[in-house]
């Protein structure tokens, strides 16, 4: 690797759910297809999070940024946060 080569990836977690919610949890709601989660800004920037969430909507998808879940189960156990 050469001097000032930027290195960067981006870590995808997939996860299945119901497509419809447990009504004593959020009133029965329906799911959306994706869910970016990014822990607010702190394990992703918020531009990439959205980047890619507007890649998805593109496609039909329906997306939610931290709604229901903020993601970082895995990092929030780990050294980085």
């Amino acid at each position: 690797m050469t001097p000032g080569t930027l290195l960067c990836s981006l870590y995808l977690r997939g996860r299945s759910f119901l497509t419809l919610s447990f009504a004593f949890l959020d009133g029965a709601k329906q799911r959306p297809d994706f869910v970016l989660g990014n822990k607010y800004g702190k394990t992703c920037s918020n531009e990439i999070t959205h980047k890619v969430a507007g890649w998805l909507r593109e496609m039909g998808y329906t997306v939610h940024v931290n709604d229901p879940y903020a993601g970082a189960h895995i990092v929030s156990h780990s050294f980085l946060l």
